[in-house]
């Protein structure tokens, strides 16, 4: 059985050697893999349940910090919990994972993602109704 780890800025903070320090101490003890998520910006009144997110906490970019995570370890695999796609032009996105990829020698290959969760946000991306169907023309010959 394999387990995977994640890493909170907003809980842990952002300091880079207390980032560094838990993905080696997680390497350490055999996680396979170091998950960070992201979130653009926190607006005022945002709430996960019943708790209050200020939108003071530090996200820092998941994808710059795995590759300060890459720099620092060995074996540990990097990927994202979740990262919110609608935020990222698909080919720009592309290079940077994929330049993730080659500096950590193959460890990026873990990217979940998604539309966000919390209250507004999701509502931005989320369709109120499925696309009509278009039948498929044939052409005659």
């Amino acid at each position: 059985m394999k387990f995977g780890i994640s890493y909170s800025t907003p809980y842990y903070g952002v300091d880079p050697d207390r980032i560094v320090a838990y993905a080696r101490h997680a390497e350490d003890c055999g996680f396979e893999s170091l998950y960070l998520p992201e979130h653009i910006a926190l607006h005022p009144g945002a709430t996960v349940g019943p708790y209050e997110l200020p939108p003071s906490l530090p996200y820092v970019d998941p994808l710059d910090c795995l590759s300060f995570v890459a720099a620092a370890t060995r074996r540990i695999l990097l990927g994202t919990g979740v990262l919110l796609l609608p935020y990222h032009h698909p080919v720009v996105l592309a290079k940077r994972l994929a330049t993730i990829d080659v500096l950590s020698k193959g460890r990026m290959r873990l990217l979940t993602v998604g539309l966000g969760a919390l209250p507004g946000r999701l509502a931005r991306w989320a369709w109120t109704s499925p696309p009509a169907a278009v039948a498929p023309t044939r052409r005659s010959t």
